[in-house]
């Protein structure tokens, strides 16, 4: 296998992989991950791993920041209690 397809290959399962532990883990979130699509590359050249890297990024920042946010939420429910 080429290190290209198997790059590919990784880089995928690690998108599915973050994209289910959102699903399972923060449905709220997972709602709205439609929002982030994967957009191929508009010169038609088909999809590199930097884009699948770029997506990976971008999906593992929204969870970091999402939970970040929750976490603060918490925090204040705690002192308001």
């Amino acid at each position: 296998m080429a290190n290209n397809q198997k790059e590919t290959m990784e880089l995928t399962d690690d998108i599915l992989a973050v994209t289910m532990k959102i699903r399972d883990r923060y449905p709220e979130l997972y709602q709205h991950l439609g929002e982030t699509p994967f957009l191929p590359p508009a010169n038609n050249e088909g999809i590199e791993p930097s884009d699948l890297k770029e997506y990976l990024n971008t999906i593992r920042s929204q969870l970091k920041n999402y939970k970040k946010v929750q976490s603060s939420i918490s925090l204040i429910r705690k002192q308001f209690k």
